[in-house]
């Protein structure tokens, strides 16, 4: 005999995609541009770094963004999404 094979059905409900948008949109917020580190004075220039324009946190490598990504910016989407 054959076990009960149910199609696959897309149960995704209304609330797991505007969960998944508002993760997805939260996270391409952040990108790795360059930002005013220290506010310029004035008369003053301010310093141009590298890093994450959102969370104004200075990267100088692609590695050290996606690190930034996986450690400190996913942990904080997956806390605010998921249910609890």
């Amino acid at each position: 005999m054959k076990p009960d094979v149910k199609p696959a059905v897309n149960e995704r409900s209304t609330t797991d995609d505007a969960r998944l948008a508002a993760a997805q949109q939260e996270l391409m917020s952040h990108s790795w541009d360059t930002f005013v580190n220290d506010p310029p004075r004035p008369g003053l220039k301010g310093s141009v770094v590298p890093g994450c324009t959102a969370c104004r946190k200075i990267l100088y490598t692609d590695n050290q963004y996606l690190s930034h990504l996986a450690l400190d910016v996913l942990p904080k989407i997956l806390e605010n999404i998921l249910p609890k």
